[in-house]
């Protein structure tokens, strides 16, 4: 009495009533030889000749169910492995993607520097060259100083000669004794 007590499921209630309703298995009517002494589950069928045909389907059918749930699961395995197998593919991919993408900005990024590299050089040789054209001017423009001033210098001289031939031709020359 003190044992715990389990309540009746709803089918095995489902299944009482109908008993009681069926009046086949009454003592009265079937005279003590009742139709279904047994049922291969509850609200089954009776366990005859009917009842094993119907339990060999029933297990037919079980072992066609088991064999499709494994085919199921099976094709679920692969479909979750190809599904791996593509996430797995599709990460690499991108992984070369990204490195490709870094490569290629890193290859960017050396080709803009060689460019600002070359324009500074080019930039600076021009600068180079323009101060060599101003030194060279300014050399020129010196030598041709130079050169004007040695000219002056030349002309004041000769000047200063002519000049002094002028003087000379001019001062009356001097007789001397015996001399006109």
């Amino acid at each position: 009495m003190r044992e715990r007590h389990i309540a009746a499921t709803q089918r095995q209630i489902a299944h009482q009533q109908a008993a009681m309703r069926d009046r086949s298995q009454f003592v009265n009517v079937n005279h003590g030889h009742p139709g279904a002494v047994v049922m291969d589950r509850v609200n089954g069928r009776r366990f005859n000749e009917q009842g094993r045909i119907a339990a060999a389907n029933a297990l037919r059918r079980t072992q066609q169910n088991d064999r499709m749930q494994r085919q199921n699961a099976n094709a679920q395995t692969q479909r979750v492995e190809q599904r791996d197998r593509m996430q797995k593919q599709n990460a690499n991919a991108n992984a070369q993607r990204v490195e490709r993408r870094d490569r290629m900005q890193k290859q960017n990024a050396n080709a803009q520097t060689q460019r600002v590299e070359q324009r500074d050089r080019a930039e600076r040789q021009r600068a180079n060259a323009q101060t060599q054209r101003v030194e060279q001017r300014d050399r020129m423009q010196q030598q041709r100083a130079n050169a004007q001033a040695q000219r002056q210098q030349q002309q004041r001289a000769q000047q200063q000669r002519q000049q002094q031939q002028r003087q000379q031709q001019q001062r009356p020359v001097k007789k001397g004794p015996g001399g006109q």
